[in-house]
């Protein structure tokens, strides 16, 4: 799978409008993951990879990348709306 860079910037923008409590749950903060490339890039490859191979929507995707690298295990619609919506 070849990495496009638009996967990459639309994760973050999904980082950037998750309110802290989200990654608080799981004692990270939001700042940390946005600085740390290694962590974007296991988190890019997942979401990408949901939306291509698997045709998710972005949203599910993200859900889905911050289960499958944190284990955050939630119904991220109970703690946030989806800000695309």
């Amino acid at each position: 799978m070849l990495l496009r860079n638009e996967y990459k910037e639309d994760l973050k923008s999904w980082i950037r409008e998750t309110p802290d409590d989200v990654f608080l749950t799981e004692g990270l903060a939001k700042k940390k993951v946005l600085a740390d490339e290694e962590i974007i890039d296991r988190l890019w490859v997942v979401y990408q990879k949901d939306i291509e191979d698997y045709e998710c929507d972005e949203w599910w995707a993200y859900q889905d990348s911050l289960n499958e690298i944190f284990g955050i295990d939630f119904d991220a619609r109970q703690l946030f709306a989806d800000p695309h919506e």
